[in-house]
């Protein structure tokens, strides 16, 4: 985390409800009596995601279909209790979560916690293109207890020591931490669909040409990442990771060195020469015009600038 995480406190129903659609989703909240009721939160952010740990005196929590705006419909929730028991319903299913047990939820469809008094428990709320290995996985599971233990368990673990770490974690640790979440709680979900006898929908058929394709037609999105192209092809992470082991190249070297190749032809033509450098590291999908010149001098041995007035 870049940013020290949050320490929250909430008093009465009002600034519970506030709390809870300014940190982390809209959602309507009721509590027993409003004059003693508190909760306190610790709220981090792992590679921009909401990481929070709440601790609340009995309340009920319900996510209502009119608060299921434009992107929140493309999150993914998992749920663990660390302590106490909460109720969770969502659609047909409805389940109890005692101390070490969790659950996944969907926030894009309606849903409903009950917290005990006392109850403790951890979250993480991540866009679905970051985990499309868990969305087959939440259609079949959500707002059912699973068992403590296992690779979930480490999750938690996990994103429970980065919240009270006194330490921040940088860029690199932070998309190591959160690569490392996302395959264990994928892990745990296959496991729990294996005890359950259950399949989620087999992935598709994923070619080498095709995604690399795809990428040569998108070049100009600077989000084109091993996420996107999951979610486009409909598959896991590792999926695209491993259609392009033939290659000897990452998803993310391909991506690199084709936004570079475009670049130099591009530096070439006539419109090019005429356009800013800026524009043209646009044009390649490249966000930060600084980044794309440092890139380009590493690979070509000159700044872009200099390439096109000595080559093209």
């Amino acid at each position: 985390m870049h940013t020290p995480p949050l320490k929250l406190h909430f008093k009465g129903r009002d600034d519970w409800h506030a709390g809870l659609r300014q940190h982390l989703l809209p959602l309507d909240c009721s509590v027993e009596n409003s004059g003693s009721f508190q909760c306190s939160a610790i709220v981090g952010r792992l590679n921009g995601n909401t990481v929070a740990e709440l601790r609340a005196d009995e309340s009920r929590i319900v996510r209502r279909a009119v608060d299921i705006s434009s992107g929140s419909d493309e999150l993914v929730k998992i749920l663990w209790q660390i302590a106490g028991r909460s109720r969770v319903e969502q659609g047909v299913h409805r389940s109890t979560l005692e101390a070490g047990s969790w659950t996944i939820c969907d926030p894009g469809r309606e849903y409903a916690i009950d917290l005990d008094k006392g109850t403790n428990v951890l979250l993480i709320l991540i866009p679905r293109t970051q985990c499309p290995g868990w969305v087959s996985a939440m259609n079949l599971l959500s707002a059912q207890a699973l068992p403590a233990g296992g690779p979930a368990h480490i999750a938690s673990a996990a994103l429970a020591a980065m919240l009270h770490d006194i330490a921040l974690l940088d860029a690199g640790s932070q998309a190591t931490l959160h690569e490392t979440v996302v395959l264990l709680v994928e892990r745990a979900l296959a496991l729990a669909l294996e005890s359950r006898g259950l399949e989620a929908e087999p992935e598709r058929s994923l070619q080498l040409p095709q995604v690399q394709t795809y990428i040569l037609q998108h070049l100009s999105d600077h989000a084109l990442t091993v996420d996107k192209l999951a979610t486009v092809f409909g598959v896991s992470r590792r999926s695209v990771y491993n259609v392009f082991v033939p290659s000897e190249l990452t998803p993310h070297a391909f991506i690199h060195n084709a936004r570079l190749d475009r670049a130099c032809k591009l530096l070439g033509q006539p419109n090019g020469r005429r356009s800013p450098v800026a524009e043209v590291a646009r044009q390649c999908g490249f966000a930060d015009p600084a980044h794309f010149s440092r890139a380009f001098h590493m690979r070509y041995g000159v700044p872009p600038s200099a390439w096109r007035e000595e080559f093209a």
